[in-house]
């Protein structure tokens, strides 16, 4: 992966982390609950790089304060990231992670999830899912199928 988006959205008192990868458009999410902490963040993204296809080489974040910690950028530098920040007050330039927390706050509102983690996880889990095997209009394709390089089926028990 080349270039990937960072944000925090906030859903019912519970924090989401979102990454969104440029080239796919797949969205992944961890649930933080209220720890939004620089080394929790780190964390997660060490666990997400490493269980996927490796650190990005680009980095996007807003100019939060788990974003603009010395750890964070410690870290990124040791891993060989380049770490940009959107303007601030321009929140539309991070425009991938921002579609990502519209997207996911839209599907949970439509849900009626409620803020118990365990529901929460799963239905970030879902939405993660079926966002992952639906063909995405800039691309034609599903950001599965562009990762994996397979081709993915969905089906639905009727």
């Amino acid at each position: 992966m080349e270039r990937v988006h960072v944000d925090f959205f906030e859903y019912k008192g519970k924090h989401v982390l979102l990454m969104v990868d440029a080239f796919s458009k797949k969205i992944w999410t961890q649930l933080m609950n209220t720890d939004t902490t620089t080394s929790k963040s780190l964390a997660i993204l060490y666990g997400w790089f490493c269980t996927e296809s490796g650190p990005p080489t680009t980095l996007v974040s807003d100019n939060g304060p788990q974003f603009t910690a010395h750890d964070f950028r410690d870290k990124m530098k040791l891993w060989g990231i380049k770490h940009v920040f959107s303007p601030p007050y321009h929140p539309c330039s991070n425009g991938a992670a921002e579609r990502g927390v519209q997207l996911y706050k839209d599907r949970l509102k439509k849900m009626n999830i409620s803020a118990q983690p365990v529901e929460l996880y799963v239905a970030l889990a879902y939405i993660g899912r079926v966002h992952g095997l639906t063909p995405h209009s800039s691309t034609d394709r599903c950001p599965f199928e562009l990762i994996k390089r397979v081709i993915y089926l969905l089906y639905f028990h009727i």
